[in-house]
């Protein structure tokens, strides 16, 4: 693809090398992403941000720095780094959605509330009817 635009072979190297780091830094930062907000689905925002932090901080920038100038790695270094740091964040933010107890929805135990009047499955939603008086969820 570099060669499209880019006729030096030295940039097209250089190109073609941080399209591969590229790929794998969008697969890591799309599972963030997801499990970010998966997490702030459950109003979890607190811990999240503390380990994306730490990841950022305390091992995305030592380890781009380290394979950038000790390795010589340069600029893909530093992107290298990036995505580990962010492959942990997935990981760990992946896993502690993983690990949540998961909520179910109660549905009334009263048969009258269930009149034909009501469906979740209808235009009801569609159209956003509230029947939150009903008492469906509960928040245990």
């Amino acid at each position: 693809m570099a060669g499209w635009f880019l006729t030096d072979p030295a940039t097209r190297e250089m190109a073609a090398m941080l399209l591969t780091v590229s790929a794998a830094f969008q697969c890591s930062d799309a599972l963030q992403i997801l499990s970010g907000g998966a997490l702030r689905g459950l109003n979890d925002v607190s811990v999240p941000a503390w380990i994306a932090v730490f990841a950022y901080w305390v091992i995305s920038l030592p380890l781009g720095w380290w394979f950038a100038f000790p390795l010589h790695g340069g600029v893909a270094g530093i992107w290298w780094g990036i995505t580990i740091g962010l492959t942990f964040t997935a990981v760990v933010l992946g896993g502690g959605f993983g690990s949540r107890p998961r909520r179910r929805l109660r549905y009334p135990r009263d048969p009258a509330v269930l009149d034909d009047s009501f469906s979740i499955f209808t235009e009801d939603v569609i159209f956003g009817h509230d029947h939150s008086h009903h008492g469906l969820y509960s928040r245990t």
